[in-house]
């Protein structure tokens, strides 16, 4: 079950070298505040877009940034969400945080529960997806196309191989971005699921990723990139605290930067524990996002020279 190699910490591990430095740019959420963020619902009405601003302020502001930018420069909206709730969730609620990192978390379940690997969303959590998915369609909806309260859509679509992520990304977009009867008569886009936005690297059985195989067979209409080995080889091999999984967040969305080149809004869908790395990767104000929770942040990417 465990590899016979010491772990390592990710300024160790060989990840690609991150092409960007990155940094937010603030004052259109309020998600952008330190103090905000955690008293606000897991769904802020509008995204957590702020009363004083416009969807095509914003998307006319990111535009004319892209369009003046020089030596390389992007910025992108990012929309991540963290997935719904799944069983290794409610195993935490139920035995607590210490008891969970110190025991249950190390196994596959309790005989009532089965959370490793790989735990799928709850009833609860497929409803939370389900939520978002309502709000996305409602505010397309009400406003008609030149409205400028009407929020842009992603162009394309990341996710991360675990189960419960991926399958809140489809239930997400689904009649949207993906599936039949997409927003406007759209071809569904082709999530891209990539294994550096999986959760923190732990001793956790609910962080260790299914088989590819599995994976390929669950998520047909997902593209998984070539590299992914058929068996979780990171999975006890780097272990990561909050920082270091911000360095390796560096190298995920620098990686995310360069496959996105030519698109200016993106969705990502991942994990608690990931989204903290990224905020801290980012310059973002650092919180943990409520289950299903989505955080809508503006990020420029400078190439590293």
């Amino acid at each position: 079950m465990t590899s016979q190699r010491a772990p390592v910490s990710t300024e160790q591990w060989p990840w690609p070298a991150p092409k960007f430095t990155f940094e937010t740019l603030n004052g259109f959420f309020l998600y952008d505040e330190e103090v905000q963020p955690p008293q606000l619902p897991p769904l802020a009405e509008n995204f957590g877009l702020r009363q004083d601003k416009t969807w095509k302020q914003l998307v006319d502001t990111l535009t004319e940034l892209n369009a003046f930018a020089k030596n390389g420069e992007q910025y992108k909206l990012i929309f991540a969400g963290r997935h719904g709730e799944g069983w290794h969730n409610v195993a935490e609620a139920k035995y607590g945080t210490e008891a969970w990192d110190g025991k249950w978390a190390l196994l596959d379940g309790d005989g009532q529960m089965t959370w490793g690997p790989d735990p799928p969303l709850t009833p609860l959590g497929v409803s939370q997806a389900q939520a978002v998915n309502s709000m996305w369609k409602r505010l397309l909806s009400e406003a008609p196309p030149n409205d400028e309260d009407r929020p842009p859509l992603p162009t394309i679509l990341f996710s991360s191989p675990m189960q419960r992520s991926a399958v809140t990304l489809r239930m997400t977009y689904d009649g949207v971005l993906l599936g039949a009867n997409t927003i406007e008569g759209r071809a569904p886009l082709v999530p891209r699921m990539r294994e550096l936005w999986r959760e923190t690297l732990t001793t956790h059985m609910c962080d260790r990723r299914a088989d590819k195989t599995v994976i390929q067979q669950r998520f047909p209409e997902f593209e998984i990139e070539e590299s992914m080995t058929e068996k979780d080889e990171l999975f006890m091999e780097v272990l990561e605290e909050d920082a270091t999984s911000a360095i390796r967040l560096r190298h995920s969305l620098s990686q995310t930067f360069t496959e996105s080149e030519g698109h200016q809004i993106i969705g990502i869908t991942l994990h608690s524990g990931v989204m903290l790395g990224l905020m801290t990767a980012v310059g973002h104000a650092v919180f943990k996002p409520k289950i299903c929770g989505v955080v809508p942040m503006i990020v420029k990417a400078t190439p590293v020279k």
